[in-house]
């Protein structure tokens, strides 16, 4: 047993402990969190701010390859066609990059990852990992001819996952999943929508302007990224409405729905989530926002909507590291307001009920084993990230 201080103890799941202790088992699982002085004398002090482990929703393990190779604020359109450029590499290339994202998103406090693959080159390692995965098969196309073939390679890339996973004796986590608003056709969404699983959803949105002047006039730079990529657009129908409002009727509102990026969502696209389900959970990249666009998404909104906020890296082709401190730090430095245990909801315990573990993961609490982060470099007077802010896992 072992029983574990800091200077604040943020359990999430009941306001921060000054001096709290979290005694935990040999196995790590939280048996208790405790005020100062309550029990035996701890038997570990840290100065710092003790918290759960981490759950990254939004990652491309499969695209760690990219590190520094995609040039940065080109608008979505240009990252896109950037990214087709140098994507592919030899398998064990991407398979080393692979791990080492893995390792440094260990080290980063991560404990669950919410991960979108459009292949099958990283389900090996997700297999042996220490990490609890979720797995968005993710995919798109944008011509209704290739709907039903691309849906099936999907089903084979889901039965594919499950099969490693239960030869390694591990609970296979998969979604079949659609890329973004801008990116499928109408059958192949619908083809999506009609499963009748109960397993979270992961959908791009809203990331760049650029897709609602597609959705709404067939034009811009999407309709020229498409036209140059050789994908004819003449059968394909604009739907003439912003992004939430073409695509949610065609999902499944039974089923949790990840909103990621939302870079340029308005209040208005919040009322057409909030109609269509209260399952809707907002992921926030800013490092990769900033990579990208150069741009963050109006969080003073999306707080006063008192919407569900997770957090997410995105991939190293769009960020310089896999890490959800980082993330925070960006947020809290163009969002001075932000409070961190608002923040920690937001990286600790809203990803966890998204991504279906919240029995397991997401606050200090007893019975569950969601990992101890200890943060440093806390201005405690304030309780705000600093530069100097750093992660040590201590469970």
């Amino acid at each position: 047993m072992r029983r574990i201080t800091a200077d604040y103890v943020f359990p999430l799941f009941r306001p921060p402990i000054a001096n709290g202790v979290v005694v935990v088992d040999a196995n790590d699982q939280i048996l208790a969190v405790e005020a100062e002085g309550e029990g035996a004398p701890a038997t570990e002090r840290h100065s710092g701010v003790l918290c759960p482990g981490f759950v990254n929703t939004h990652c491309h393990l499969e695209l760690s390859h990219l590190l520094g190779k995609v040039p940065k604020k080109t608008g979505l359109p240009g990252f896109i066609r950037d990214l087709n450029r140098v994507r592919e590499a030899e398998e064990h290339e991407v398979k080393a990059a692979a791990l080492a994202a893995e390792q440094h998103m260990l080290d980063q406090g991560i404990k669950a990852v919410g991960d979108i693959s459009n292949g099958s080159v990283t389900f090996s390692i997700k297999a042996k990992s220490e990490l609890t995965y979720h797995t968005f098969v993710e995919l798109f196309g944008i011509a209704e001819a290739r709907a039903s073939a691309t849906f099936e390679n999907g089903q084979q890339l889901q039965k594919h996952y499950r099969e490693i996973f239960a030869s390694a004796h591990r609970q296979a986590r998969v979604s079949i999943v659609p890329h973004a608003p801008y990116s499928l056709s109408k059958t192949l969404l619908q083809a999506i929508g009609a499963q009748e699983e109960k397993s979270p959803v992961s959908l791009h949105n809203q990331e760049s302007d650029a897709e609602t002047q597609f959705l709404r006039h067939k034009s811009g730079p999407f309709a020229e990224i498409f036209t140059g990529f050789g994908i004819d657009l003449s059968a394909w129908n604009a739907p003439g409405l912003r992004s939430l409002a073409a695509v949610l009727p065609h999902l499944n509102a039974q089923r949790p729905l990840l909103l990621v990026h939302n870079t340029f969502t308005e209040k208005e696209d919040i009322e057409v989530a909030r109609q269509f389900s209260d399952q809707v959970f907002w992921c926030l990249c800013p490092n990769a926002n900033q990579y990208i666009e150069n741009r963050l998404p109006d969080v003073h909104l999306l707080r006063a909507e008192k919407l569900s906020i997770t957090l997410g890296t995105d991939s190293l082709a769009s960020n310089h590291q896999l890490s959800i401190l980082s993330e925070m730090l960006t947020l809290q430095t163009h969002y001075p307001q932000l409070p961190l245990e608002e923040m920690l909801h937001w990286g600790c315990g809203n990803g966890a009920l998204f991504l279906g573990l919240a029995d397991q993961l997401g606050t200090l609490e007893k019975g569950k084993t969601p990992g101890i982060n200890l943060i440093t470099g806390v201005d405690l007077a304030t309780m705000r990230l600093t530069e100097a802010s750093k992660i040590k896992v201590l469970a």
